[in-house]
This record gives structure tokens, sequence and C-alpha cells, in this order.
């Protein structure tokens, strides 16, 4: 029974790496404003004395922010705010 659940947990972390990979190699997203967003979080948590399991889930989740632009199509997310 543990060794399943060790597993589910490996696979449940390896999740948000997987995701936040297909978000750094997909042109024109920026994979640096991610970093950022995570960084910050990871501060935010740190400072909320959250624990070291909590500040990973948001450091993990943070990197995703930019997960729905996956779906959409490359020319409405590269056009200038003002032109949509």
């Amino acid at each position: 029974m543990h060794s399943a659940l060790n597993r589910v947990k490996r696979n449940n972390s390896a999740t948000p790496k997987v995701l936040y990979n297909l978000i750094n190699i997909t042109p024109n997203i920026n994979s640096r404003f991610t970093k950022s967003v995570s960084q910050l979080s990871k501060i935010i948590a740190e400072r909320m004395s959250l624990s070291k399991e909590e500040i990973r889930d948001v450091t993990y989740t943070a990197l995703l922010c930019e997960i729905g632009l996956l779906g959409l199509d490359t020319s409405i997310y590269c056009q200038p705010f003002n032109k949509l």
C-alpha cells in the first residue's frame, strides 16, 4: 500500500513539470514570464509560512499560469491587446 501511494505521489508531482515543459517549448509563449510568476509565488508562499510541501505546490502550480494559451490559435495571442 505504501509503495502504491508513493507511485501516485511521484506521478502527481510529474504532471505540472510535463505541462510546464509543454508551455516552455511552445513558440510565442513567454517562458520567462511563467518562471517569474513561479518565483514570486514561492516568495509569497514562504512569507505566508506555508509548509514545504505547500510551497512546492504553489511554485509548480504558478508555472502553469500560461496553460490556457496552449489551446489558443497563435494568431490570437500574438496580437497586441488593443487589436483583439
